[in-house]
């Protein structure tokens, strides 16, 4: 996949090529274009500039069909894959992350190797303010390609031999460095904090909270302790509330088949009464 990519180098599309990977990237796949840039850029160090633009902008609105893809009703799809594709771990890590650092998180995730897709689209699920979002996104992707174009325009020719002689070694390295990504968000999340079934069940029966910060710290709390991930968004709407919930009582009634939470805690039967 890797050649693949570099392959468009060579194409009279490379700055469309160039443009739909970086977008591809920002949201679902894996090859970074660094690959493509570094190619390109390369080939042509006066137009190295151009292409860390092209990069940046495709980067810059695939990160906000990230954030729609969480953001609208493809959210509880969304969901449903990252269950299925094992990310349900690095998505509650990166939700904790966005609890604690808010678009920050955003901004580390686009200039480092953290993997950029999972914030985009965590971006849209948690309803990240966003403009912001696009701002942190801008700055992030921006200054990490700038500044490898800025550094092959000025060192460029001295630069290619040895890129082209360490070529594989190259491409290894962005694959350990995508790797090392996904390890980092497991390393900056703390080890799971110390509970109880009684405050477990006290936890979930907040997430259904009238007060927004209540459901916040009961989320977080839920996310520190368990690593779980079921969609829930402190500020997102009742109905979408309501069926995170419900599989947070499934998982409790699951796990804790002696104790699970009390029917009053129903999100529907609170209404009611």
């Amino acid at each position: 996949m890797y050649q693949w990519v570099a392959g468009f180098a060579d194409s009279k599309h490379a700055d469309l090529a160039l443009f739909v990977i970086a977008f591809a990237e920002s949201s679902f796949f894996p090859i970074p274009p660094d690959v493509l840039l570094l190619a390109l850029a390369f080939a042509k160090p006066s137009r190295a500039l151009r292409y860390a633009l092209i990069c940046t902008a495709g980067s810059v609105l695939g990160g906000a069909f990230g954030y729609a893809l969480g953001h609208t009703f493809l959210r509880a799809a969304v969901v449903k894959i990252v269950g299925q594709i094992g990310w349900s771990e690095q998505f509650a890590h990166a939700g904790i992350l966005y609890d604690r650092y808010d678009v920050w998180a955003v901004g580390v995730a686009a200039f480092t190797v953290i993997p950029f897709k999972v914030f985009t689209i965590l971006a849209g699920l948690f309803r990240l303010d966003f403009w912001w979002f696009m701002l942190a996104s801008v700055i992030g992707r921006g200054g990490r390609f700038f500044i490898v174009a800025l550094a092959i325009r000025w060192f460029g020719p001295r630069l290619k031999p040895w890129v082209e002689k360490y070529l594989e070694w190259c491409s290894l390295a962005i694959v350990a460095l995508i790797i090392l990504g996904f390890m980092i968000l497991g390393w900056l999340a703390p080890a799971p904090i110390e509970t109880s079934p009684e405050e477990l069940e006290s936890r979930i029966q907040d997430l259904n909270s009238d007060d927004l910060d209540t459901r916040k710290a009961a989320s977080l709390y839920l996310l520190d302790a368990t690593r779980l991930f079921f969609g829930y968004n402190p500020s997102g709407p009742d109905e979408e509330r309501r069926q995170a919930i419900d599989k947070w009582l499934e998982w409790y009634a699951e796990t804790y088949p002696d104790g699970p939470p009390s029917d009053d805690s129903s999100p529907e039967k609170e209404e009611g009464g």
